[in-house]
């Protein structure tokens, strides 16, 4: 398989450009086709590819610069009669290398959300993309799902934690958008309750971890008053530097319990259906890389501060 950079002059790209937007119309609303055109895949902002066996066309894709840091995944097609082949894998692959060499540090794409296009989806997710809001000049659409991958850094191939954040905040919002039941009055009490839970069982450890080191002290004379600034800040750290690692574990709990409720389960269901990215699973992967972020290094700063934390007053 050879990958090059196409001028789209050739009939086969014209007959597969036009079988994609053929194929597009008849799965979408005209308002909800997104797909490019020859003209428009002309673009001066816009990097098309295409794949050959020799003289046998296997697909093509294309990259759309949005801005300096963020590309856009565009004209992804495989001919009906030679899928399943590694042709869009390799495509994909391909692409992902080329927006990290121009420095990109996020890739997204818009495609359908029918069933039609869940192969696809399960290929970008096996990429890393997520499911995420709308991008770019997109807006909300039933007939849409928008992916995003953040692409880690080109100097020391380390994503950056705020980033992470930012994708888990991104979709999370992209879900609740679709939480709309009464149900979800439930979920988010209940997920503050587990989450109180959970931080008072981090701070037990951690100052039970304290009290090994220091073991005269004692938790009534915690934050008394008058406390110098440095055991004031070290306090601090011990009791809220677990907190995120706290909320993604009460939330996780938060949401087990009520997906064991089956009217909760059928509501949680029903209001996500058809909206990949946006169900139960898709929350829980969510609050788990979340919480796996999360927890270690804020219970590692809570041990520290313990480990700092000479003196109460």
């Amino acid at each position: 398989m050879h990958i090059e950079i196409d001028d789209l002059s050739r009939p086969e790209i014209h007959a597969l450009l036009n079988e994609h937007l053929q194929s597009m119309h008849a799965l979408s609303p005209p308002e909800s086709v997104h797909a490019l055109d020859l003209a428009k895949l002309r673009a001066p902002d816009i990097t098309f590819w295409s794949a050959w066996d020799g003289s046998e066309l296997l697909g093509c894709g294309a990259l759309k610069e949005l801005d300096p840091k963020h590309g856009e995944v565009k004209s992804m097609r495989t001919p009906e009669a030679r899928r399943r082949r590694g042709t869009g894998r390799a495509i994909l692959a391909h692409i992902i290398g080329v927006a990290r060499s121009r420095g990109y540090q996020r890739l997204s794409l818009e495609t359908g959300s029918m069933a039609a296009f869940t192969p696809a989806h399960k290929l970008y997710e096996s990429f890393g993309f997520t499911f995420c809001g709308p991008f770019g000049e997109y807006v909300e659409d039933p007939h849409s799902v928008f992916m995003t991958l953040r692409l880690q850094d080109g100097c020391n191939n380390v994503s950056d934690p705020d980033h992470k954040a930012a994708d888990y905040l991104a979709g999370a919002l992209h879900r609740a958008q679709r939480r709309k039941s009464p149900w979800n009055l439930v979920l988010i009490p209940l997920g503050i309750a587990a989450t109180a839970g959970a931080a008072v069982g981090q701070f037990s450890l951690v100052w039970l971890f304290h009290t090994t080191i220091y073991p005269l002290h004692e938790l009534r004379n915690f934050w008394p008053a008058g406390i110098s600034p440095g055991s004031f800040f070290l306090s601090f750290l011990m009791v809220f530097a677990p907190l995120p690692g706290a909320l993604g574990a009460g939330f996780i709990l938060a949401n087990l319990l009520l997906y064991t409720l089956p009217p909760a389960r059928r509501a949680f269901d029903a209001e996500t259906r058809g909206y990949p990215g946006t169900g139960f699973q898709a929350s829980m992967r969510g609050l788990l890389r979340l919480t796996a972020w999360a927890f270690p290094p804020g219970m590692a700063v809570a041990l520290i501060a313990a480990a700092l934390l000479a003196s109460l007053q």
